[in-house]
């Protein structure tokens, strides 16, 4: 298993170094949220190309233990970090809006991570890197990320690696205890996780899309509740995974 851990980590660190020469930048971007994902990108790209991490936390986290985390992550695979708080932009963003959102967690958890993006491709923009994504195999499958939000990079390193490997190249990596034991979240609303709002484990919802990637048609038989909830989930968010569509016009 170690091996092919190795080799996953040099597969992925040349692709990152060939994706900045490619690009002619002068390295790599990301947002660095004190979480699992982001911490294993950093660890992949910091070694191999100049890497920026941003920490971009909001009013219910400012402060909090995420942004500590993400500072020890910084820290640990020695990442030029800086602090730039959402919460002006997005209070701006809700005020400007005709209808009051205020009270809307749902359209509010949606501008948080559009307001991320932009930060980092302002940052991109200015200094010439790319966008390192961090969303990984499992959330690609299910849509499970904010369209032009946290979906939107240049590139994601962990685009082909399940969420259970993901942990895997944590611990490979080195990536500090306590990061690696957090449960996932995104943090878009108090108390929300990402196992609770899929309603399964990641080791139960992988060995289902595992099995979904084999059999290619999908469950056969009867579904379990979980099986039902990630096929239609993955119907629903079927448009984050492609370009935006347009209709053929012979001209």
């Amino acid at each position: 298993m170690k091996g092919a851990i190795d080799t996953a980590v040099e597969t992925i660190r040349a692709d990152i170094v060939e994706r900045v020469r490619a690009a002619d930048a002068t390295g790599v971007v990301l947002g660095i949220s004190g979480g699992v994902d982001s911490a294993v990108v950093c660890a992949l790209c910091a070694p191999v190309v100049p890497t920026l991490g941003l920490l971009m936390p909001d009013a219910s986290d400012e402060g909090s233990a995420d942004t500590a985390d993400g500072r020890i992550v910084c820290d640990c695979f020695g990442v030029t970090c800086r602090l730039v708080p959402i919460t002006p932009a997005v209070q701006a963003i809700v005020r400007g809006y005709p209808d009051d959102i205020a009270t809307d967690t749902y359209c509010i958890a949606n501008i948080k991570p559009r307001v991320r993006m932009t930060y980092l491709y302002l940052a991109a923009n200015r200094e010439r890197r790319l966008v390192a994504g961090t969303s990984n195999k499992t959330e690609r499958l299910l849509g499970y990320s904010t369209k032009w939000g946290d979906g939107a990079a240049d590139f994601c390193p962990l685009g082909d690696v399940w969420k259970t490997d993901v942990f895997t190249l944590a611990k490979a990596l080195d990536v500090p205890r306590r990061i690696r034991e957090k449960p996932p979240s995104a943090r878009l609303w108090p108390g929300q996780t990402d196992e609770g709002e899929l309603g399964g484990t990641y080791a139960e919802i992988d060995a289902i899309l595992q099995r979904l990637e084999k059999e290619r048609e999908g469950v056969a038989g009867t579904k379990t509740p979980l099986e039902a909830s990630l096929l239609e989930r993955m119907r629903v968010n079927a448009h984050k995974g492609v370009i935006p569509p347009f209709p053929r016009v012979d001209l």
